[in-house]
């Protein structure tokens, strides 16, 4: 099938439904297992289908007009219920589960050009409508980004379109069209686990400033940390070591 923003191939068994809209001018919505939901076009070529009457028969895609598979349907929450990966929210209320691919973004802010890691950003909303600025002359709008590690940036996104990848599709999403992104599990990276293991065996160094500044920045790191805090709790016998990762995992908000 074709969206605004790419082709996917969709097996049937990822599909929950693909359902007409109300409104005739507008593409059916293609609901999919993950958690996914876009408009998209009917496949051009044909679809072969086994029915109870007739047995095996092709049907053009485009003269398909809905599908849905009752079992799927039925075996979704009624409650809308946010995914537990990566996903973006998009333009008329749709909504991508995907990872972004791109190796960096970079914000322009009030204080200078900021690059990120998509794996930093714990959640990004487009606040354009909030801001008295709007939209510049090259359609960059207004972003907020969180970040895992507990700081915020905001500016607008100097890239016009983000790569993203999922299972059965490789878009580049034009970034104006991006109204959330959501990372709900911090993706954290080689260089961020490497510090964080350096600062854990600091936890029992000789001096208390030492000790006392890998404390101090581990709590920094947040959510980034814990899991090796907690992974670290279970393999140490050192007191101090011990007494230190309870006080930053009790710290836990």
């Amino acid at each position: 099938m074709i969206s605004t923003w790419g082709r996917i191939d969709a097996p049937w068994d990822s599909i929950i439904a693909w359902i007409a809209a109300e409104e005739p001018s507008l593409p059916p919505i293609l609901l999919l297992q993950n958690g996914s939901r876009f408009r998209t076009l009917p496949p051009s070529d044909a679809i072969g289908l086994d029915t109870l009457a007739f047995g095996k028969r092709p049907i053009l895609g485009t003269n398909l007009r809905q599908a849905i598979r009752p079992v799927a349907l039925s075996a979704t929450s009624p409650d809308e219920t946010e995914p537990i990966e990566s996903f973006i929210d998009l333009a008329g209320d749709q909504r991508l589960v995907a990872r972004i691919t791109a190796p960096s973004i970079k914000t322009a802010t009030s204080t200078g050009a900021l690059t990120v890691s998509p794996a930093e950003i714990r959640e990004w909303l487009d606040i354009t409508e909030d801001r008295s600025e709007p939209a510049d002359a090259s359609g960059q709008q207004w972003q907020r980004l969180e970040l895992w590690g507990g700081g915020i940036v905001t500016g607008r996104i100097q890239d016009s379109s983000i790569k993203v990848e999922a299972a059965n599709l490789r878009w580049a999403l034009p970034v104006s069209d991006i109204r959330r992104f959501s990372n709900p599990i911090p993706r954290i990276e080689e260089s961020v686990m490497r510090r964080v293991a350096e600062l854990i065996r600091d936890l029992g160094h000789a001096e208390w400033n030492v000790r006392q500044a890998a404390s101090s920045e581990l709590q920094d790191l947040g959510p980034l940390a814990r899991g090796s805090l907690r992974e670290a709790l279970r393999h140490t016998a050192d007191p101090e070591v011990v007494r230190r990762i309870e006080q930053l995992l009790q710290s836990e908000p």
